[in-house]
């Protein structure tokens, strides 16, 4: 094939001679150069539209945004929710306080008590009384089943070392135990008597029988007549010339049993005596212990009732403030005001003293942080919002916050910080605001001196 005809692939229809490798050169050279400037046109302009968006961007920023605000001073903590008093139900000296200022209490807490010296002491020698007539109640019980061993109840028992506390009540019980033994042989030395007098009453019986001396039935021994006296024989000579002149030997022996039977007839009425009175004089005895154990029930009651009442109790759970608390041995009239209470939940105001060139940046709804120097790490800082910048007839300025959030965290950061509770209080923080502009700030720089007072 001849050379000028031969063509190369990639190359087009173009003949592969010099001229026209000349000209494609160019021509691909050509395009190549515009490519490359439209290219670096293309970036140009993208850069220039990037410029002026980021230049934008900058102005609203330098503008509008926001710079964080943060210097360290003094703010004044106010608590809006009113105090609490509590009152005492009595007249009469505080005996006792049990609480400081600045302590968180729980409703029900014993907060003071006024002179409960005297009604102490009644009330324990009340309760000794009570315990003393239990015993006593138990032990007439005792008496009337007609035992010889002394032994409380459980419960009995029970109660009588309550009432008895330190007092020692053993004695009583070694009196109730010598007087059941005293009655059980008592009893039993009349039982014994009775029943000699029966043995030797029909011994006697038997004798006379023996003897003859009682009237037979078929009228033997006419001299003696036999009358009956309370369902017993007795004989009796029909005159006293008859009895002088008869043997005395003879008779001896029915006299006696005559007086034998005559001896058991009393020991046994007085057996029946003793017993029915002694009957009469426990159930009575019973009675009289019963009422006194209940007068003395119903005085344990009212002396109880009084030491309530001179106790001080927390009316609702809060912090105790004021700064002079009541102290032992103050008279109060019966409902004078004694402790002051703040309520857990608060609602708290925080003030800030501002210079002339801080106001912009506490402006109505400016929201603020609040880091007291005693906040405990754990419970960090306080959110606050701007409600109101006021001018006070001094000529000073100072922004009122309100805080934000839950209002038992913010009354328990305030409290551990040192709050006493009630008030007005200073107290040392920094505070942190987001309000003012960049272009402020550098012409706040720039054309004014910085304010040198504390916030």
């Amino acid at each position: 094939m001849p050379r000028n005809n031969a063509y190369k692939s990639g190359l087009g229809a173009l003949p592969l001679t010099r001229k026209g490798l000349a000209d494609f050169i160019a021509a691909e050279q050509k395009k190549l150069t515009f490519l490359q400037y439209f290219q670096s046109t293309l970036l140009l302009f993208t850069a220039a539209i990037l410029s002026v968006a980021t230049a934008v961007i900058l102005a609203i920023f330098f503008y509008a945004a926001p710079i964080h605000f943060s210097k360290r001073g003094w703010v004044q903590i106010r608590n809006l929710t009113p105090v609490v008093t509590v009152k005492t139900h009595v007249d009469g000296s505080l005996e006792q306080v049990f609480i400081k200022p600045g302590q968180l209490v729980q409703k029900g807490a014993l907060l003071g008590a006024v002179q409960t010296g005297s009604i102490k002491l009644d009330d324990k020698e009340t309760q000794r009384k009570f315990a003393l007539k239990v015993i006593e109640l138990h032990c007439l019980v005792s008496l009337q089943s007609n035992k010889s061993v002394f032994k409380l109840s459980y419960d009995a028992q029970i109660l009588v070392d309550k009432m008895a506390g330190q007092f020692d009540v053993s004695y009583r019980i070694k009196q109730c135990e010598r007087e059941l033994l005293r009655n059980a042989m008592a009893d039993q030395s009349l039982e014994e008597s009775i029943a000699a007098l029966e043995d030797q009453s029909r011994l006697l019986q038997n004798i006379v029988k023996r003897s003859g001396l009682i009237k037979r039935s078929d009228g033997s021994n006419p001299n003696i007549i036999l009358e009956t006296i309370d369902g017993a024989e007795f004989p009796f000579e029909q005159t006293p010339a008859t009895i002088s002149n008869t043997e005395e030997d003879q008779y001896r022996t029915l006299v006696q049993f005559a007086q034998a039977r005559q001896e058991l007839q009393t020991a046994r009425k007085e057996y029946f005596q003793r017993k029915l009175q002694k009957e009469e004089d426990l159930g009575i005895a019973v009675v009289l212990a019963t009422q006194e154990i209940r007068y003395l029930d119903k005085k344990l009651h009212e002396l109880n009732k009084q030491l309530d009442n001179n106790f001080i109790y927390a009316s609702i759970t809060g912090t105790v403030v004021g700064a002079n608390i009541a102290k032992a041995g103050t008279y109060y009239e019966k409902f004078e005001s004694v402790f002051e209470l703040q309520p857990i939940e608060n609602e708290f105001q925080i003030s800030i003293v501002l210079d002339e060139g801080d106001i912009n940046k506490f402006k109505t709804g400016t929201p603020s942080t609040i880091t007291l120097d005693k906040t405990p790490k754990n419970k960090g800082p306080l959110s606050a919002t701007t409600v109101a910048v006021l001018r006070k007839p001094n000529g000073t300025l100072e922004a009122v916050l309100d805080l934000d959030g839950n209002s038992k965290r913010n009354a328990d950061i305030i409290l551990a910080s040192g709050y006493h509770g009630e008030g007005v209080q200073r107290l040392p923080a920094n505070i942190t605001t987001g309000q003012d502009k960049i272009w402020k700030s550098i012409s706040d720089l720039v054309l004014k001196e910085p304010a040198t007072g504390s916030l």
